[in-house]
């Protein structure tokens, strides 16, 4: 006979460790999310204002990673665990359709470089901005977008250097860029 609260009362048919491989596979569809959201971030059609983005999915995968890596053993793929792990995944799709679908035509806008670092993987450019009321604009490329395959390459803009910023309105609305010339 079976005593309230005993774990056989909840048991359902299917044993705990198909349950967590579940959720192992949640994890690892989220973990191969953010790196496609990084990878349409940062290349086809990066985001002019992307710094935001970039923060916010940093957020949401460290509580992903805390939430889904401390579900108990037992724990049913709930609807929650899936839309969290589907986040990324919208968000890229969201991305490429505002790049793909935008056949608006392209603004050049001529510009000097402020800063840039290339310490990590993702070359970070300040320059001076073309947009009323703000005196600079980040822009944030893959580093093989400039031909540095390593971390450890010197091969980056200056402060001063000129460059050109083709940017594009985004066809959600969400203006980025489109091309880029540097020295």
């Amino acid at each position: 006979m079976e005593e309230p609260g005993d774990p056989r009362e909840a048991w359902d048919g299917i044993p705990p460790p198909t349950r967590r491989r579940g959720i192992g596979v949640l994890l690892l569809f989220s973990v191969l999310g953010l790196f496609a959201i990084l990878n349409v971030l940062l290349e086809p059609y990066g985001l002019l204002e992307a710094g935001p983005v970039l923060f916010s999915v940093l957020v949401w995968a460290c509580l992903t990673f805390t939430m889904l890596s401390r579900v108990p053993i037992g724990e049913r793929v709930t609807p929650t665990y899936l839309v969290i792990s589907l986040y990324p995944w919208v968000l890229s799709a969201l991305l490429l359709a505002n790049g793909f679908f935008d056949h608006s035509a392209e603004t050049t806008q001529h510009t000097v470089t402020i800063s840039s670092t290339g310490a990590t993987p993702i070359y970070i450019l300040r320059v001076q901005s073309w947009r009323p009321g703000r005196a600079s604009e980040t822009l944030y490329f893959h580093r093989t977008y400039f031909g540095m395959g390593h971390p450890g390459d010197q091969r980056h803009l200056q402060a001063g250097d000129p460059v050109t910023v083709g940017v594009k309105p985004g066809a959600l609305g969400m203006p980025w860029v489109s091309s880029f010339s540097g020295n």
